[in-house]
């Protein structure tokens, strides 16, 4: 029954979203609005639709019915409930639902947005949405089909992959990356449909920035999720792998990242609009090739293509998005020439293009590390990888340049730059920047790469910190009001701004916490029986007992250690291997995270003078202690035997948390640019002629 009603509200969706966006274009092009009126209720059909096919597979997964493959796959009896929820998204088919739902809400939210704003365009951009909702509706309806049946009906399911059922990230973690995929579509057809009308003016490309914010600042969220999902999960200690599916993800955010700074200097400058408009089409078409790689396993194989028939599918759509979008940018290419010019060379224009071939560069990079080995296997059928060396030698030196730009960038002014007064304005961050790099230096960092990093970072911040604080003092001499006043009143008044400098202080976080860990990082292994101890950097992490615990869908082998640092007693840490049928391992580390627990010890009432006296004593409370058990003595592996030999690693992770905060800052950045700016205008009372001010929000 849920089979046969899954087929019936899809195939409905996809009738609804093929005669929506004909209506949409037809009504578009004929300038007929009552045309163009039903491909705006498709959007709102095609929605419930989809909505029903997700209710019928949840309620589908939730109950056990195993007549559907896709249950079948990806559930058990065993498994949680909010993991069996979570399946939905577990594999190929319940992903692409996953993207058609998401689709259909950005669809919907732009319709219910923009229609009485941008008339002229907003009939084209519903029927390019609707357009790419009937691919993946179709993709639905045939060869990714999540409601097809199954026979002879299993009694039970194979349940979701173990590493997708071991940490309640997983029900984080790709609904981010989604709604950062999926969001990319709306600026892409915002920009086709501008340019299809010839309306590609200041106005429609403030739009277009507006909408490109939230997929970036969701893909900000889900690459951090998925950094810490690794971290947490994986047990080997690291967040960044340059994995396929981590560079899936990384490269529409570069372009993302690169059409945001281009499109400034086409706002101020007029220029480089064919440019940017460029860069938005290939956020989105590298979301395709994204969500396609990360869920499709043709990263695998380059055969899977063949095999899977989902793969011509993909291969089809994305040269039709190419042959599209070229076709309309090489149509309106006159319609794009731009003209400005660049007055100087050194000046902030400069430093946006320059950051624009940066990002670009990188994203090529990864790019082509990612599709060598399928390339490789086509040509000739062997089978290579490209590790992280590549990506470290090639990408990391570009990433260096890049962050210098953003510290230099908001120093040069608009034009021409006197070169007297810039060098005046580098002092701060240069001085900052080169204390950190002698710091590091102390502290025993080694390699040019670590200590550019280091000192690149503490020169952004602090130039991007000092340009703030600079603005609210000048607001603070003509106000009289108090700095900490007026900082809040002028991110109020220019959020787009201030947001930005935000998402540029989070970035500096992140890139010092990845540096700090991979300098000062420490890990050490050895086989302990109970009572025997590692002691590293400190630290003296003591094996007590082993423990076995059946549960319903995985037997839990725990090992119960506790540790101390410089006699202080931190806790009991309980690191397990938890084994899935049919025997899968999935390593849990156990995780001390030292500022997580120093803030919660605060907000506890504990008293914080420890803390004090280990950074006396020169010791760094700011890192992690992971400590992961990767083996056993596996004799009478299921019977308790607290005097169990164990293999154990600890680790020691300095500063890894700023990862994480970084991530959180850089995407609220993104956020906070996306809110109105508030200016206050005098107004003449016509009562009083008196004057008065009143708020009035600005466009952006």
């Amino acid at each position: 029954m849920v089979s046969l009603l899954g087929h019936v509200v899809v195939t409905l969706g996809l009738v609804g979203a093929v005669t929506g966006s004909a209506a949409s274009f037809v009504g578009g092009y004929l300038d007929r609005d009552d045309v163009a009126r039903w491909g705006r209720r498709a959007a709102f059909a095609v929605l419930a639709c989809v909505v029903a096919a997700v209710l019928f597979m949840e309620i589908a997964l939730i109950g056990h019915d195993f007549s559907l493959k896709y249950v079948a796959d990806v559930g058990s009896r065993e498994t949680p409930l909010y993991y069996t929820i979570i399946s939905l998204w577990g594999a190929l088919e319940g992903s692409i639902l996953l993207w058609a739902l998401l689709l259909s809400i950005y669809t919907v939210a732009f319709v219910g947005l923009a229609r009485d704003r941008f008339t002229a365009i907003a009939p084209y951009a519903t029927g390019i949405l609707l357009a790419v909702s009937s691919f993946f509706l179709l993709v639905i309806a045939f060869p990714g089909d999540p409601f097809a049946s199954l026979s002879p009906v299993p009694a039970d399911g194979a349940g979701p992959n173990p590493l997708l059922q071991n940490h309640p990230m997983m029900g984080i973690h790709p609904p981010l990356l989604y709604l950062g995929f999926t969001g990319t579509t709306v600026p892409f057809a915002i920009a086709m449909a501008a340019l299809l009308k010839g309306r590609a003016g200041p106005e429609v490309m403030r739009l277009i920035r507006r909408w490109s914010l939230v997929p970036w600042s969701f893909l900000t969220f889900g690459i951090i999720a998925g950094m810490w999902w690794s971290y947490a999960v994986l047990g080997w200690g690291g967040y960044w792998e340059w994995d396929p599916v981590e560079n899936a993800s990384l490269m529409p955010w570069l372009v993302t990242t690169a059409f945001l700074h281009s499109l400034q200097v086409q706002e101020r400058r007029r220029m480089l609009k064919t440019w940017t408009m460029t860069l938005i089409t290939s956020a989105f078409v590298l979301s395709i090739l994204g969500t396609f790689l990360t869920r499709s396993g043709v990263l695998k194989s380059v055969h899977s293509f063949t095999q899977s028939p989902i793969g011509p599918f993909f291969l089809a759509f994305l040269a039709v998005i190419l042959a599209f979008s070229t076709a309309v940018l090489v149509a309106r290419s006159t319609d794009l020439q731009s003209p400005g010019t660049l007055d100087a060379v050194i000046c902030r224009e400069t430093a946006f293009m320059l950051n624009n071939l940066l990002l670009v560069a990188i994203t090529f990079t990864v790019l082509l590390g990612t599709l060598f080995p399928l390339i490789v296997n086509a040509v000739q059928g062997s089978e290579v990888s490209v590790g992280g060396p590549y990506f470290d030698q090639v990408a990391v030196p570009i990433g260096i340049g890049l962050v210098f730009l953003m510290g230099i960038g908001p120093l040069l002014p608009w034009g021409r730059t006197r070169l007297d007064v810039l060098q005046y304005r580098l002092l701060p961050g240069v001085a900052v920047g080169v204390a950190a790099v002698l710091l590091a230096l102390l502290l025993g960092a080694r390699g040019v790469g670590t200590l550019a990093t280091f000192g690149l970072a503490c020169f952004v911040a602090t130039i991007t910190v000092e340009r703030a604080v600079q603005d609210a003092r000048r607001r603070q001499g003509s106000t009289g009001e108090r700095l900490g006043i007026a900082l809040p009143k002028l991110f109020r008044m220019n959020p787009r701004r201030y947001g930005g400098y935000l998402a540029h202080l989070g970035m500096m976080l992140i890139l010092f916490g990845i540096a700090a860990s991979q300098s000062y990082g420490l890990r050490q292994q050895a086989t302990l029986r109970p009572g025997q101890s590692i002691r590293l950097d400190g630290y003296v992490v003591t094996y007590r007992s082993f423990s076995v615990h059946p549960e319903a869908q995985r037997m839990a082998f725990e090992a119960r250690v506790t540790a101390s640092r410089a006699g202080t007693d931190l806790g009991t840490l309980n690191p397990a291997l938890n084994v899935y049928p049919p025997q899968q391992p999935v390593v849990t580390p156990a995780i001390r995270e030292e500022p997580l627990d120093m803030v919660s010890g605060v907000l506890s009432g504990r008293n914080p003078v420890p803390l004090l006296g280990e950074i006396a004593q020169g010791q760094n409370p700011f890192e992690d202690l992971y400590v992961v058990l990767q083996g056993f003595d596996s004799a009478n592996a299921n019977q308790h035997n607290p005097n169990r030999t164990i293999d154990l690693q600890v680790i020691v992770n300095p500063l890894v948390g700023l990862i994480w905060l970084g991530g959180l800052v850089t995407g609220l950045g993104g956020l906070a640019a996306l809110l109105p700016a508030w200016r206050r205008r005098v107004v003449e009372s016509p009562a009083s002629e008196s004057l008065r001010l009143q708020p009035e929000e600005a466009r952006l």
